[in-house]
């Protein structure tokens, strides 16, 4: 009996478990669903790496960056210390744990504060972008498509076109 007694309760901390660790991937995934390139943003590079902005003049309320690279995309824990503001732009900045890799795809959501707050109090812009570097240091920020599920499974993957706002 003791046994069963046993098995039960680690099944029950198993689901409670697996319920909070659902939480947070189910806030992260609401934004990125409710996101649509809608041609808002803007993106830029200063000093090889990536500048954020909008096109509308609308007070930002936070970034989220999104590594599409790989098998499973990540959605990168920035902090406010890690984007650098110069007055036109918010630029990347360098965060050992979460470095910035060339050569991979990526989104960009921009938090901001909703028009109609009865439906929603925030709204997210996104876009998708690459930023190739060459074997010779030159950088270049370029597209994305989504790949035939033969190449990367249906990823993102960096193509050779220039970006341009959508």
């Amino acid at each position: 009996m003791q046994h069963f007694y046993q098995n039960t309760m680690m099944y029950k901390f198993f689901i409670i478990l697996m319920t909070l660790s659902s939480l947070s991937m189910g806030y992260a995934n609401s934004f990125v669903n409710l996101s649509k390139e809608d041609g808002e943003v803007l993106i830029s590079l200063v000093d090889d790496y990536p500048c954020f902005s909008l096109n509308a003049n609308k007070e930002i309320s936070s970034f989220y960056l999104r590594d599409m690279g790989g098998e499973d995309p990540k959605l990168l824990p920035l902090q406010e210390n890690n984007f650098h503001y110069n007055g036109h732009c918010i630029s990347y900045g360098y965060d050992v744990s979460h470095k910035f890799i060339h050569n991979s795809s990526y989104e960009i959501y921009i938090k901001v504060a909703a028009e109609d707050m009865k439906k929603y109090r925030y709204r997210y812009h996104k876009a998708s972008f690459c930023v190739l570097k060459s074997q010779k240091g030159t950088t270049r920020l370029v597209k994305t498509r989504k790949s035939h599920f033969w190449e990367t499974g249906g990823q993102l993957k960096c193509t050779n076109q220039d970006w341009t706002q959508k």
